[in-house]
């Protein structure tokens, strides 16, 4: 094959990018060696976006409409159709699909072959993939009466914003209003009524929102048509502030109550230390006092129950939290208690002395005043003797004169602190004549 001919048979293909061909000819040898060259092709993910959409028609019954939608990104992104924002009808009138083309684009449709009245309505296309979404919504009006499909009932949650369209159809349309228990809306000033069949009530209260809601629509001939829904408001928990006791020290004992005030029953309490379940170990028992209320008892307080308690309250309206700090004022107690050590001349020595407490103690260091252990003095910080971070003692190059007694003292305020006296041998070394 000819390198022309050879080159021409290779393509790109989605994931390789073709640079060139590079040939060679060997000599004392007739074949001719060919290399083929690619590039991989580097995609990161890409937010959908519409190529093409629908656009809102007017049409007469019984005529076809096909609704299309075009979408590309990376990864490829799946597209979802609704019709006044339910799915769309199961009629065999209704065809939905899609396919991908060569290019890596979704071609999406919806086909309604002998369209009726109650077709009509807001048609939505949605293109969505793991970094976002996007959608193309118009509206779709078959000329007829009015026509308002069936509503499902809807719940929503107090505090909210509710939002709702009227599925209505019928083309033309003088109005379309909203009833609530047989009250015309808007009442009030947390209530908006829109012309395209918009209901939008702020901060929902559950007893004066919930209830039957009826969307009415009409034409300018006087033909009406009605539908109806529920609307059922939920009440999420809401706990009551609490505040663990300061100064709480250890080897006493506390409890932390969690009050649920309000919140539609059943209400499920769990609590939660540093965002955590609160492990066995601990040994905190865990009482309900009602269905709103629990306790959290500590029988002796020790220094790792310090940390932040959250209260969990739940039911089906939601999920709210309550956090507060445990802080357990601890004494000093040994962690590495200093012992007896023994050192040889011109060597480096560390004497370890480690405490744990809150608050944190503060290590210091005393040496004995001669040969006696009763008078001591605080060593000060030099080149020669320090006191490390940890709190150990560190003396570089021992001499003869760092021989003797040594105080290490713990103490954060808490009771009277910790000190242990030790001795520190200083040993020469041994020199062997030949």
């Amino acid at each position: 094959m000819r390198p022309a001919e050879l080159e021409s048979s290779f393509k790109e293909s989605s994931s390789l990018k073709y640079v060139g061909m590079f040939c060679l000819r060997v000599y004392q040898v007739s074949d001719l060696i060919c290399l083929i060259v690619y590039q991989y092709k580097c995609f990161s993910d890409i937010a959908p976006t519409f190529k093409e959409v629908f656009r809102s028609v007017t049409i007469e019954p019984g005529s076809t409409v096909s609704l299309k939608c075009i979408a590309t990104g990376n990864p490829l992104p799946e597209v979802r159709w609704t019709l006044d924002e339910y799915p769309i009808p199961g009629h065999l009138r209704f065809s939905v699909g899609d396919f991908v083309t060569s290019k890596a684009e979704v071609i999406s449709f919806v086909n309604v072959t002998h369209i009726r009245v109650e077709d009509g309505g807001y048609y939505k296309c949605q293109a969505s993939n793991d970094v976002a979404s996007v959608f193309n919504r118009k509206k779709i009006n078959v000329i007829g009466p009015p026509f308002v499909r069936q509503m499902g009932n809807m719940t929503t949650v107090e505090g909210k914003t509710f939002n709702v369209r009227c599925p209505a159809a019928g083309y033309p349309v003088e109005e379309i209003r909203w009833d609530h228990n047989g009250r015309r809306i808007p009442y009030n000033h947390r209530q908006r009524s829109f012309s395209n069949g918009t209901l939008i009530i702020e901060d929902v209260d559950q007893r004066s929102d919930g209830g039957q809601y009826s969307c009415v629509v009409r034409n300018q001939r006087g033909q009406r048509d009605q539908g109806k829904m529920f609307l059922d408001i939920l009440i999420p928990p809401v706990i009551e502030p609490f505040i663990i006791p300061t100064g709480l020290e250890e080897g006493s004992r506390s409890k932390i109550l969690c009050s649920v005030t309000k919140g539609d029953t059943p209400i499920r309490i769990s609590w939660l230390k540093d965002e955590k379940p609160i492990p066995s170990y601990l040994e905190v028992n865990e009482a309900a006092i009602d269905d709103f209320s629990t306790f959290l008892t500590f029988p002796r307080l020790l220094l790792k129950h310090t940390g932040n308690y959250t209260c969990v309250a739940e039911n089906k309206a939601g999920s709210t939290n309550y956090t507060a700090p445990m802080i357990i004022y601890a004494p000093p107690r040994w962690i590495n208690e200093p012992t007896e050590t023994s050192a040889i001349l011109n060597h480096d020595v560390i004497i370890n002395c480690q405490a744990e407490g809150f608050p944190q103690p503060v290590i210091s260091w005393k040496k004995s005043i001669g040969s006696l252990s009763s008078d001591y003095v605080t060593i000060r910080t030099n080149a020669h003797i320090n006191v490390m971070v940890n709190g150990s003692l560190a003396i570089r190059k021992v001499e003869r004169s760092d021989a003797g007694f040594y105080m290490c003292q713990a103490a954060n305020e808490i009771e009277s602190g910790l000190s242990t006296v030790i001795r520190l041998h200083v040993k020469g070394t041994k020199c062997i004549v030949l």
